[in-house]
């Protein structure tokens, strides 16, 4: 009977790398509540080291195998199923920033949430690991948390002129009588390399904070009034969006334009076709093929494919009708995106061969496994026989 059977494999090889016409090149999957997520409404996205993509939503935290959705919400044990921002944390364990819930951590062995009772539950937009601390830069007070005490309290700073026109980290006054709201600088953060930086926050706010230039290094856990270091001379005056490395090289962006540094030189000034907006996030494939995050005045946010000097909009390209929140690449190298109301987008960037082999091929033709090896070459399983594909052959042993 299966000698009769024409088997037809699909072996997956490698990446795209050819520029082919954007509308015949990438495929692309829609996840929404339709297919098990929790909320169409979803944030930061991270992948721990076992593949699993983990998805903050407006109704808990979500875990997605590549074939269901698993949730973790107030039942769970977070103190608010708003669940913004994601961070990875040693021991396999993820940090979790909640709007209204503070800051939380997963075991992502257990996937046991853990409480404790003298947690601070700020609304809190996004969350870095750095040196035992848990930090959040959200508007204009600065979270910290160490992680090596026993107790969860955090501590709260703003940023504030101090003499001779000094930046300084203060300690947060909730009532106000210290300092004014218009008094303090709005800000964000980023980790790079061994160091915590904060720089200008771009999005809209209703607050009457003020905008950072330039960009300044933190030394997280020393004196609470420390004044801040400026970095990057060329920066100094400038609203930056982004502070991120890839390879040896700085990105630093200005509104639509990145510069590429290295050993504080700058190395190149690209400025991108993103409608004047700012970019906030870059994820990489290579130096010539990123994912961009852009926000305009309103806090509205789109993404762009950087793909060997093209420039692909991945919200038309995808369909996306509302705001982007979050872009990831995962390990096969594919993107996700999350959105405000849409749901999750994965764009396959995988080119698909298919070849088909005749039972003729194989000593024995029931195959019921495959596989793909370290080396890149397809194994497949029979009952009696182990089958290599490998430049357009098939090898096999007992």
């Amino acid at each position: 009977m299966f000698d009769k059977v024409l088997w037809r494999i699909i072996l997956i090889y490698g990446f795209a790398q050819l520029c082919l016409p954007v509308s015949a090149q990438y495929k692309y999957r829609r996840f929404t509540t339709s297919e098990g997520l929790s909320h169409d409404i979803t944030y930061q996205m991270l992948q721990d080291s076992l593949g699993r993509l983990w998805i903050g939503t407006d109704d808990g935290l979500d875990c997605f195998d590549g074939n269901k959705f698993l949730q973790i919400t107030s039942y769970d044990g977070l103190y608010s199923n708003y669940v913004i921002g994601l961070c990875t944390l040693p021991g396999f364990k993820m940090g979790i920033a909640t709007w209204g819930g503070g800051s939380q951590i997963l075991d992502l062995d257990q996937l046991k949430v853990e409480r404790c009772d003298d947690q601070y539950r700020v609304k809190l937009k996004n969350i870095f690991y750095h040196n035992d601390w848990l930090l959040s830069a959200p508007d204009y007070v600065l979270h910290t948390t160490n992680l090596m005490k026993s107790k969860c309290d955090s501590e709260h700073h703003t940023i504030i002129d101090g003499s001779g026109g000094v930046l300084k980290l203060n300690k947060f006054d909730p009532t106000g009588l210290s300092a004014r709201i218009e008094d303090y600088y709005k800000f964000s953060g980023a980790v790079m390399d061994d160091d915590f930086y904060i720089f200008n926050d771009p999005k809209k706010t209703v607050l009457k904070t003020k905008p950072l230039p330039g960009i300044f290094k933190l030394s997280v856990g020393n004196d609470s009034h420390s004044n801040l270091i400026p970095q990057f001379d060329f920066a100094k005056n400038k609203y930056v969006s982004l502070v991120t490395s890839y390879k040896n090289k700085i990105y630093i962006a200005v509104s639509d334009t990145l510069y590429l540094l290295k050993n504080g030189q700058i190395l190149e000034q690209r400025k991108l076709a993103l409608n004047g907006n700012s970019i906030t996030k870059l994820s990489f494939l290579s130096e010539n093929r990123y994912v961009i995050i852009t926000m305009d005045a309103n806090g509205n946010k789109y993404g762009y494919f950087y793909d060997e000097g093209k420039l692909i909009d991945l919200k038309q390209y995808c369909n996306i009708r509302n705001s982007l929140s979050d872009i990831l690449i995962d390990n096969d190298q594919n993107i996700w995106i999350s959105s405000y109301g849409d749901g999750v987008f994965q764009l396959m960037l995988k080119k698909e061969l298919i070849s088909y082999m005749g039972s003729e091929k194989f000593l024995d033709p029931n195959i019921f496994g495959m596989a793909k090896s370290a080396s890149g070459s397809m194994i497949l399983l029979s009952r009696d026989y182990v089958y290599e594909y490998r430049d357009g052959k098939v090898f096999h042993k007992q």
